[in-house]
This record gives C-alpha cells, structure tokens and sequence, in this order.
C-alpha cells in the first residue's frame, strides 16, 4: 500500500479530551471562536512508518506553513509554523501510521501542556481516550511546555535546506502519462504532461467533455507536489518502468508513459 494523507476521515476517530470540542471524525479544538487557543488533529498515513518527514508534509497538505522541526525529549516532533507550533506523537500499525498533533498560536502555547495532551488522545499510551485532561496549563515546575527541543538528541534540522529534502523533477518522470479514473461514477480519461521546468499540464476527458489544467509539479523523496485540480501537496508516487502509479482524487491511478507516434 502507497503512503497516503488521510486528513478528514480515519478508523479510529479522535475523542476530543474534557473541555474540548469536535468540529470532525478527526480533529478537535479549545475553543471553536478561537482556534488558534489549541488544536488537536489526528492524521493518518497509510502506507507511513513514522518518519518526522510525514508529520511535516501531512501539515503542509492541512494548509500549514512548516519552517523547521525537531524531536523533543519525550521522543515527539514539534514543528515550527508561521506564527503557530506543532507537536506530534507516531503510532505506527500494519496499515501505516497515525499522528496525533497538538496545534497553538505562539502566544497562545504556553496555556497548554502538549505532553499531557497528547497522551490523551493517543491510543495505547497509558490513557484512555477522552481523558481527564481539560484546559491542561503548564505546570509551575516547567513553565515552557514545548521549550527547547533535546538539542543532544542530533536529530533535528531544518528540512527546508537540507540538500537530500530539496523539491526536484526528476527526468524519469518527465514526459506524457495517460490513465483512466472513475469521476462521479464515469470513467474518465488523463493526460498529464510533466515537463523538465516543474510545468503541468492536465487533460481531463469524461463526460462533462474535454478540459485542460494547467500547473506545476514537483518530487520530494516519495511524495510529488501537484498543482493541479484532483491533485495535492503530499502525494505518493512509485515509477515501475514505463508505469507511474499516483495518487489522483484520493486513489491510486494507473498511468502508462505515452511513446512518441511514429
């Protein structure tokens, strides 16, 4: 199974802590005026094991805007966003895995102890589901809750500089790709040029007749970046030959590289 973003739907559905209040199957929120007083998500990642890079891009897929991430002390990954921070915590199973987040706005962070929180709401943790924990301010004995990361830890960087993270267009993928897909119960034909410059061009025919997008595209280890109607910020991609197998409209597509006519 590929790694796929599940952000509005899961299996195991979050039960928001005492205090807090569901706003969908997987996310829940300190007050619905204010969201940015507190922020609880559950992000599911079929296909995932866990890797500090999926919690990063699953944000960046929810329309965040991460800089930097690291590991705390207690194992989780806080990530720094614009004006805000995240914590999450892995669970992985045999499907992928599931992240649990804690979200906050800078000023409003210190009100909250992520780590009580989280291990609120993730299962197997020790905690029920729908804990106890209500408000959860920082304790007099640790007046920063998400402090400083475990710097002694090496493992934390600013993925946006890292050379082996940057986004690239591979040239085996550069070219013309036809598939087929089910759109609102009609079978529905793709053409996808991807060109060297990170330029998209998509060919949608079905029954509402031919149309034609325009955007961009990228590669990122294995998610691709597709700016274009049906496509996202973190997709799965895996190339077998002349087969490019990617995620378009929530499922797996089939594509096959279109030869130059002769």
């Amino acid at each position: 199974m590929l790694a796929i973003f599940i952000l509005l739907r899961s299996a195991l559905a979050l039960e928001p802590p005492v205090g807090w209040t569901a706003v969908s199957p997987t996310r829940a929120v300190l007050d619905p005026a204010a969201p940015e007083r507190g922020d609880l998500r559950e992000l599911r990642v079929l296909g995932g094991s866990c890797d500090p890079d999926e919690f990063v891009l699953a944000l960046r897929a929810a329309g965040f805007e991460p800089s930097a991430w690291s590991r705390t002390a207690e194992g989780d990954i806080q990530v720094d966003l614009a004006g805000a921070l995240a914590r999450g915590r892995c669970r992985a199973d045999d499907a992928g895995a599931t992240w649990m987040a804690v979200l906050a706005g800078v000023e409003a962070a210190g009100g909250l102890d992520p780590v009580a929180l989280l291990t609120a709401i993730t299962p197997d943790r020790g905690v029920s589901w729908g804990g106890d924990a209500a408000v959860l301010p920082a304790g007099g004995d640790n007046p920063n809750p998400w402090g400083a990361a475990a710097a002694a830890s090496g493992d934390q960087g600013w993925w946006t500089e890292r050379p082996d993270d940057a986004w690239r267009t591979p040239a085996e993928l550069v070219g013309t790709w036809e598939g087929t897909i089910l759109l609102a119960g009609q079978p529905t034909r793709l053409r996808l040029r991807l060109e060297a410059s990170g330029a998209a061009t998509l060919e949608r025919k079905g029954a509402a007749g031919p149309e034609t997008f325009e955007g961009s595209w990228a590669t990122r280890k294995r998610w691709m970046r597709l700016d274009v109607p049906g496509g996202g910020a973190a997709l799965d991609w895996r190339l077998l030959g002349s087969t490019l197998v990617l995620e378009y409209e929530g499922v797996d597509v089939t594509f096959h590289r279109m030869e130059p006519r002769r």
